[in-house]
């Protein structure tokens, strides 16, 4: 197979690898490692939201848990234009340092900043004004990692032509993204529960959340100049009808889609419900959820080597749906748990959650690239920044639906809001926290198993379709 990681050489009239259209198999390890810690940051940005802003917001501010949910979910609206808006302008943008990286450059710097201001907010006298203040803060800060992540997941589909190298690629973005677990999932309770575990101590943890957010993404943008990036496609105006129809024709990426939401608004159920479960349920506070983000980010960083060399060369829709399968059950086993739970009992299955869900996001996140050839393929444009702002959004749709489902059901059972830490839940209010965190996440795992059954791109295909348009690559 031949091979060209790209050069990043001066332009002009010398051939540049990095912006030509030829083939490019095998990367070498520090340009894999080097587009692949960006990931620590926007993952960090996701565990921020996901774990940790619902708690705080109803807490430690004192909001009603079903406008702190409307909250997050309107802040999604704006995704509506912003995610394709920033995936057509990085498909669009022509620089010295390609289409992508500037806008990575700028989200970068955003992203850390507003991670510190959603959780250092002012003492305002009214619910109102504080709902206000986050509102817009949410706003700022998903469009920031929309300015970041929708060209940086773009980047793979740019890089590299080859099937299996994508998920060797992804397997760096996954261990940056457990990396972030580690460190911010697990970190940030340690490190708040040694501040005091107050409002305070939020505000102290955003902050060097935020400068690891920022240093982070900023190292993908400087180590990432010699990647291959392609020629901006040429102008092409999409109508709202025509974003349909891209959709319809390209059946993968919308099957894609699907599961993606569906994982991603599991995550969000249980990611939002686990602070609260650790409190009320396991009764182990903030320690608890970093004792579970600690050994299941271990448990994922330790398997994806695995995984990754299980799955090269093979269908990857097989290993998927194990990994669905497993994760669905170990969820249900939080039903049977309690305060009473041994040390070993739950660590162990906070370990294995990881080892067996780092095969779901592994090859969920290296079927993007190959929907994104598949469209190449059919059509003969270069549309990769267009479909990770449609996937994005529909990630970050999904992460805003979860706290919604949350704020309602939270509020509907009775759990009760408090600014000053933990408060006397009802009976009610338990069992809806305990189907937040395990009978919600679990199902919707079930329903991504049955999804998969109509995703049907593979290597074969993608070499056929190669071949039908007389792009067979020689190896």
């Amino acid at each position: 197979m031949s091979e060209n990681t790209g050069d990043g050489g001066a332009t002009g009239a010398h051939h540049n690898p990095s912006v030509s259209g030829d083939y490019v198999g095998q990367l070498d390890l520090p340009l894999k490692a080097g587009w692949g810690v960006g990931a620590f940051g926007s993952a960090s940005m996701l565990w921020l939201v996901n774990v940790f802003l619902m708690f705080f917001l109803v807490n430690h501010l004192g909001l009603n848990p079903a406008l702190a949910g409307l909250i997050v979910a309107i802040t999604r609206v704006w995704d509506f234009l912003d995610d394709p808006l920033i995936g057509y302008l990085t498909d669009h943008t022509r620089t010295r340092w390609g289409g992508r990286r500037p806008w990575m450059f700028v989200g970068a710097i955003a992203s850390g900043l507003a991670a510190v201001f959603i959780f250092n907010v002012p003492r305002f006298d009214s619910e109102t004004t504080t709902a206000i203040y986050e509102l817009v803060m949410l706003i700022l800060y998903f469009t920031a990692f929309t300015l970041f992540y929708v060209p940086y997941m773009a980047m793979p589909a740019d890089m590299t032509d080859d099937y299996s190298e994508r998920t060797s690629i992804m397997s760096y973005r996954v261990g940056y993204s457990y990396a972030a677990g580690m460190v911010i999932a697990a970190g940030m309770p340690a490190l708040i529960s040694w501040y005091g575990g107050d409002r305070a101590a939020y505000e102290k943890a955003a902050l060097m959340s935020g400068a690891l957010i920022t240093a982070t993404m900023l190292l993908t943008v400087f180590l990432t100049g010699r990647a291959r990036h392609r020629v901006a496609v040429e102008e092409t105006k999409y109508t709202a009808k025509e974003y349909g129809q891209l959709l319809i024709r390209n059946r993968p990426f919308l099957t894609l889609a699907a599961i993606k939401f569906l994982g991603f608004l599991g995550v969000a159920v249980n990611g939002g419900a686990s602070l609260f479960f650790m409190l009320y349920v396991m009764e182990r506070a903030e320690m608890g959820q970093a004792f579970l983000a600690f050994l299941s980010s271990l448990g994922g960083m330790i398997c994806l080597p695995l995984w990754t060399w299980l799955t090269r060369g093979k269908d990857k829709r097989r290993f998927l749906a194990a990994s669905l399968l497993g994760n669905a059950l170990l969820i249900m086993t939080w039903t049977f748990s309690g305060p009473g739970e041994s040390d070993f009992v739950f660590g162990l299955r906070s370990f294995l959650m990881g080892a067996i869900g780092v095969g779901g996001l592994l090859l969920t996140f290296s079927m993007l690239p190959d929907t994104i050839e598949y469209d190449r393929v059919t059509t003969g444009l270069d549309r990769a920044g267009l479909y990770t702002g449609l996937l994005g959004f529909v990630e970050k749709s999904a992460s805003a639906i979860g706290p919604l489902i949350i704020g309602v059901v939270f509020a509907a059972m009775g759990v009760i809001e408090s600014a000053t830490g933990a408060a006397e839940q009802p009976d009610s209010a338990i069992l809806a926290i305990i189907a937040a965190k395990a009978w919600i996440p679990a199902s919707l795992n079930l329903l991504q198993v049955a999804l998969l059954l109509a995703y049907r791109l593979n290597e074969e295909t993608l070499q056929e379709l190669r071949a039908e348009r007389g792009q067979v690559h020689a190896t």
